[in-house]
């Protein structure tokens, strides 16, 4: 081989490896985004859960404080319906 082959396989070699460098490092960028989307979407979910969870715990003393007063109405309307009842009779 001449030196001038030589240094023509060389720079075919170099701009093989050039083009298979920028490939592999498109695949990294694109697989790093996948990697960051996937990382996004879970700490949305976490945030969706905890969101959820403040509301259903709200809810809940909501509930908690209407079936309270709820009982207290039924108590007091028992009491009254009672005296009513024994005075009638």
């Amino acid at each position: 081989m001449s030196l001038s082959q030589t240094q023509c396989n060389l720079e075919l070699v170099s701009h093989f490896l050039q083009a298979t460098f920028q490939i592999l490092a498109t695949f990294h960028q694109v697989l790093y985004v996948i990697n960051v989307r996937k990382e996004h979407f879970h700490q949305v979910k976490k945030l969706r859960f905890i969101c959820w969870q403040r509301l259903a715990g709200q809810y809940f003393e909501h509930v908690a404080e209407v079936v309270a007063t709820s009982q207290t109405v039924i108590t007091i309307y028992q009491h009254h319906h009672r005296n009513t009842i024994v005075t009638k009779q």
